[in-house]
């Protein structure tokens, strides 16, 4: 019983890591993705 709530906190931890994770990813390739278009013009 204590494993599967260990198990689960760590599951809910690396979700949110994951998540912040592909967020700085879209984040960062918006900005690459926009900064041509600023020289551009």
């Amino acid at each position: 019983m204590k494993q599967n709530i260990s198990r689960k906190k760590t599951l809910s931890l690396s979700y949110r890591q994951a998540v912040s994770f592909f967020c700085a990813i879209f984040s960062l390739v918006s900005a690459c993705q926009s900064l041509p278009q600023k020289t551009r013009q």
